[in-house]
Parts: C-alpha cells; structure tokens; sequence
C-alpha cells in the first residue's frame, strides 16, 4: 500500500502499489489532465558509480522513447518518461490493463489451457511481436510474468523497451537472473540477439500453455540454462496425444536452436497457427522461402521481418514476381554442333506433339497460366534445413497388407500431371505453394520392389481428353527409416513412387531416433478416389499399407499426411 509521501509522483496521483521487485515498483495511478488510470513503473539506479548511473539513465531514456513509438492492441501503450522531483528516479508511465498476468493463470495448479485458446492467443503474440520487429524493436524478455491477459481473453505484452535493461541491470549487479526457461539460446551464450530470439519465447510460452509444463525442467537456473541450449523438449504431442503433429512442427520450429531454422518473422508463425485453428497444414510446411544461413540480422534489425501491421487480416501472402527457371548446370564452353543437335531434336519434337496434342493441350495450358500465376524459382527450399515433425502417437487400426507386383506395366498406372512448381489457386486459404525437384515418368520395365535412391516418379497423362478438371493433391510422409520406399495407388493404379530417407536426432536427452520428413505435389483428376498407400522400409523390419477414400474438388486442393508410427500406417485426407 502507498503512504502519505506517495501519494503522488511527478504528476500523477498514486491510487496503489500494483507490483514490487529488484528492478523498482508498479504502481496504480492516475492521470489528473485528463483523468485517466496509468500504470507507474519505477526504475532502481542506486548501487552504481555516477558513471554507470548517467550511463544507464542515457540509455533508459533512449529505449523507453523508441518503445514509445509502438501502437498495438497487444502490446502496452508507453505515454510517458520523466524522474520523479525529490528522488531522482527514473519512472514510465503505461497503460493501466485491467486482467492477470499469464504467470498467475499458469500458476493455478499447473493449469494448462484448451487448445484452441492457446493457439490464438500464441497467434496474437506473434502478430504483436511481427509488428515490433518491424519496427526496429526487441523485447528480450517473453515471459508468461511479462504477459496480461485482459478479461475479454486477450493478451498484451508488457515491458517492451526496459526489458533489455532489467536484464543488464540484473546481470551488472551480480544478482539471480531468475528462470531462465524462455529465454533463447544465444541469449544464454551472450550471443547477438534479435527477433527470432522473441520467437523462440514464445513457442516455450506455448508449449507451457499446453502442456502445464515449462519445456525444460531443473532444480537450478544453471541446470535449465543447460537444457535450453543442448536438450530438446519433450513433443507436446507425447504428453498429450490430442494434439497433432502440426502443433508439435510449429512448437519444434520456434524452438530451434540455431535461429535460421526458426520462424524469420512473427507473421510467418502467425500464419502457421492461423492454418492449424483452421484445419488445414501450416503453410511453411508446403514450401515457405528458407533462410540463408548467412544472413545474420543486428540486434536491432528487423530480421527481413514483414512490415504487415497488425490491423490487416492474415491473408494469404502473394506469389513471388516471375523469373526465368536458369538450368543448374552452365552451359558455357559447349560446342556450336550440340547447340545445332538439340534445336534439331526440339524441332521435332515440337511437331510431334503440336499433331498429338493440338488443341486440348493449349486449352489446358491457358487455363492453368490464367487462373494460376507462376512461382519464382527461388522459393525451392532446402530440405536439409526443414525442421522434424514428431511422428503421431496416436495408433490407427493396421489395414492389410497387399503384394507389390515385381513389374509395372504403364497401362496399370493413373495419370495424374506432375508439377515442378505447385502453383498458387485462386481462392485457397493457405499459401502451400514450392517448388518441386522433376517428376520422371515411370517406364514399363519399372521395377518397384528395389530400394534405390532417385526422383519420385509420377506418370503423365496418357490422353489429351484426360486434361479437364483437376485437383492438387499435396503429399507429405513422416517417417522414421534411415531409408523406405513409398508407393501409392489411386483407384488401384500405381501412380508414386519415391525413396526417402532420415537423419538421426538425439531425443530425450540421450536416447537416439531417426526423423524424416518428405513433401511432393501433383494433380488427380476432380472427383472421388480410393487412395492407398504402401511403405517398406529397405531393412524390411516395416511394411505397411493403409486406405482412405476421399473427393477431390475441381480447381481445389486436398493434403493427404502419410504418418509412419512403429507397428502401423496412418492416412489423413485434409
């Protein structure tokens, strides 16, 4: 409670003391020029040599007033900066929330909360952050204390712009740091911090949200310290198996370690969270844009960050402007005669299939150019940088297995038309657009039952009048073979096959596993299939088939999830 003597600071007049710490006190208060309720923040500068202290109040100043540009329903309003008269002590003046702080929500034993309410405040996090990051500002500090939940059920973020300054302070008088159970990686290894470091908060927050639990436990901040840089959290999938693989990806790839493996940008996140409240897969999981590995942003650079303001919906993000698709292989030093023998070779071939496939073909064509436009050919991403989704947990009944035939003739297979690059539709409420390596058409002579490492192979149309009406059937297998086969029929012809491989990640601290994650893309004619699917492994300890049925819109998209638990097969057609 505040005494006589504080009943007022600077101009305002002290209603409560809110909140009480090493770094000051939080107070109620009010605003009497235009009678409005503020919050009062105090910040502690004594203990410091007048050198420090000049230095520290400079730098106070300087963030509290960069802070003070942000304007988000969010994030804490900042309307004032001064010292109060008699003390000399540095203040902030904020919007006064009415609500509890998450860490007080969390803290009523152990709670956890649905997912769904989880899911869409993680969602306003990350658009909040995405806006501050825009701007040039790094919160340093996402923790659930530093989070208010209104009583309308939304969050807003607190602190932005002394958070970094609690931290040096904290640090500089050699006091405990406190938990450092959301704090990133390179912020426990004094490493350059940016956005991507907010990021990685807040998928801790989320997993806490959950799960009820922090991702890393420990009897001393050194011992979390430890986990936060070298151990992986438990999936919050194996805690509660209601929750799906996408939940697991979005959490897994917030927490990387190494930043460029995270989510670049706040909205990127939002997005993804957005899809999964929706039904639908994360869209990074179907081709978003890969980092650079040697892109390193400073500590106050937006990261490549978008510039999206809160006030706009999350709409799908625009197909990339149109580049030319340059060959991986130079073409320079080659000899006038080969250049005369593939333009021979072109010629013809352009006449043969100008008399096979005249008119359907140009029709089809056109549509497609119409009512898709084109990718950039630098959204293919690099595989090796896509983070690990966790295999399901949940068991499905076996479906019985059936015999691969030795041979394959071409007349037994389906014909859907194999993309490089899936195209973005018309309408489509999720951005699942990349670019693919070729489709090679299966031969006859095909033999399906040996396990050797080369390109998926999807089957071409085999007449013109097939090219009317199609759907984009977006496959993805999770895995855990160092290497398998994967096979699938449609209405029992044998359009796939693929060989796909995993890497070997540390789970659990030290027990081992093996994760693999394989995407591809291509077109089924519109209506409804049976689909089924066979994976063999290529020690044969695993070989299993499964079936699902399902429609296939014209102009539309369905995602078919192959997941590959220890003793079963499981399909979802989203």
């Amino acid at each position: 409670m505040t005494t006589a003597k504080d009943s007022t600071f600077g101009r305002y007049e002290i209603l409560a003391e809110i909140g009480r710490g090493a770094m000051g006190v939080v107070y109620k208060a009010r605003d009497p020029k235009i009678n409005r309720l503020v919050a009062i923040k105090t910040i502690a500068v004594l203990g410091r040599s007048s050198g420090q202290e000049r230095e520290y109040r400079e730098r106070f100043f300087v963030e509290a007033q960069a802070a003070g540009r942000l304007s988000h329903p969010c994030i804490v309003t900042i309307f004032d900066v001064g010292e109060e008269l008699d003390s000399i002590t540095p203040y902030i003046v904020m919007e006064y929330v009415d609500g509890r702080s998450l860490e007080d929500l969390l803290s009523e034993e152990s709670r956890k909360f649905p997912v769904e309410e989880s899911l869409a405040l993680a969602q306003e996090l990350a658009e909040s952050l995405d806006y501050a990051h825009a701007h040039g500002i790094v919160h340093r500090d996402i923790k659930p204390a530093n989070i208010i939940i209104t009583e309308d059920g939304h969050p807003k973020i607190a602190d932005f712009g002394i958070a970094k300054l609690n931290l040096a302070n904290s640090i500089t008088q050699t006091q405990a740091l406190g938990t450092p159970a959301y704090m990133s990686p390179e912020q426990l290894n004094g490493d350059r911090v940016d956005g991507r470091s907010d990021l990685f908060s807040l998928g801790s927050i989320l997993y806490t949200m959950l799960t009820g639990y922090r991702p890393f436990q420990g009897d001393s901040a050194l011992t979390v310290s430890f986990k936060v840089v070298n151990r992986e959290p438990v999936p919050v999938s194996a805690l509660d198996s209601e929750l799906s693989p996408d939940v697991d990806y979005i959490i897994s790839r917030a927490m990387a370690k190494d930043a460029a493996q995270r989510y670049q940008t706040g909205m990127e996140m939002a997005l993804d969270l957005q899809d999964v409240r929706n039904g639908f897969l994360p869209r990074s999981t179907m081709g978003a844009l890969p980092p650079k590995a040697d892109a390193e942003p400073s500590p106050l650079d937006t990261c490549g960050l978008s510039t999206v303001k809160f006030s706009l919906p999350l709409a799908a993000r625009p197909a990339g402007n149109e580049r030319s698709v340059k060959s991986h292989k130079s073409s320079a030093g080659w000899p006038l005669w080969q250049y005369v023998a593939i333009a021979v070779m072109a010629i013809g071939v352009l006449g043969i299939s100008s008399a096979v496939f005249r008119q359907p073909v140009s029709i089809e064509i056109s549509r497609i150019l119409k009512s898709e436009p084109a990718l950039s050919s630098s959204m293919a991403p690099a595989r090796n940088r896509e983070p690990e989704v966790p295999v399901p947990t949940a068991a499905v009944p076996s479906a019985s297995i059936a015999e691969l035939p030795k041979q394959v003739s071409a007349d037994s297979m389906a014909s859907p038309v194999s993309m490089k690059a899936v195209p973005t539709l018309t309408g489509r409420k999720k951005t699942a657009a990349r670019n693919r390596k070729a489709l090679f058409v299966a031969k006859s002579d095909t033999k399906i039952s040996g396990l050797k490492n080369g390109p998926a192979q999807v089957v071409n149309p085999a007449t013109p009048s097939t090219l009317v009406g199609f759907s984009t059937l977006h496959m993805r297998v999770e895995h855990h073979f160092p290497e398998a086969q994967v096979l699938m029929w449609i209405d029992d012809k044998l359009t796939y096959t693929h060989t796909v491989g995993g890497v070997v990640k540390k789970r659990l601290v030290v027990f081992k596993g093996v994760r693999g994650f394989e995407s591809e893309s291509f077109r089924v004619s519109a209506g409804k299939h049976s689909v089924r699917v066979r994976v063999q492994s290529s020690d044969s300890s695993y070989d299993q088939t499964a079936n699902i049925s399902g429609s296939f819109p014209e102009d539309g998209e369905r995602a078919l999830r192959i997941a590959c638990d220890k003793h079963e097969l499981k399909l979802a057609l989203q």
